[in-house]
Order: structure tokens, then sequence, then C-alpha cells
């Protein structure tokens, strides 16, 4: 699945939607920019999460460049794109890592927060 169908997907589970709401699923937050070339590079590995994990794990993407967003980007201390944080089902926390981060290291930490 192309990044932009991804974002496109997954921008209205954002917008409009506190995404640290307890959900008692975990939610995966990609920090993302359409011109940033790192988070190109992880486009089939977020669309392969999405469809392996999708049912268990909220993934969701956030655009640093869209306004809206400027809450979610302060509150997570975002300064650079390609940064992911994944929060547990109460929406704590549970990992943050940026740049090329390989599905296995995704994989990980999911199954320690299901």
């Amino acid at each position: 699945m192309k990044r932009r169908a991804l974002a496109g997907a997954l921008a209205a589970a954002v917008a409009g939607w506190p995404v640290t709401a307890s959900t008692g699923k975990p939610q995966l937050l990609e920090f993302w920019a359409s011109w940033c070339g790192v988070c190109r590079a992880m486009e089939p590995t977020m669309a392969a999460l999405k469809e392996r994990w999708g049912k268990q794990v909220d993934i969701r993407i956030v655009d640093v460049d869209e306004p809206e967003n400027a809450a979610l980007v302060r509150r997570y201390k975002i300064f650079g794109t390609a940064t992911f944080v994944l929060l547990d089902g109460r929406g704590k926390e549970a990992y943050r890592g940026s740049g090329q981060i390989p599905q296995t290291v995704f994989e990980s930490e999911f199954k320690k927060v299901l």
C-alpha cells in the first residue's frame, strides 16, 4: 500500500480523536512528512505492520506539517520526522524510536504491550 493511501486511510482516525485515549488497544504513532526520505523508505515496513498487526495495534500516521497535529507534535516532543511512539492500551508511552527501524523491532515491542 502506498504511503499516501495509508496516510489517507489513517488520517481520519487521528483527526478529532485523542490519540492518548484509553482504548485498551496499543497505538503506534508515526510522526511523518511527505518530504521525508526515511518516512518514504519506511512505507513497506508500515504497510506490512498494518497488514499483520492492524487488528491488534492501531497504527496511526501523524503528518507533522498539518496544523491540526501541532498539539500532538508538542505533546510527544517530536523534533524530527520518522519518529515512532508506541502507546500501550492505557495511552502510556511504551517505546520511542526514530529513523529506519526494522519490522522485527516493532513486532517485538508490540508483543510487550499486548
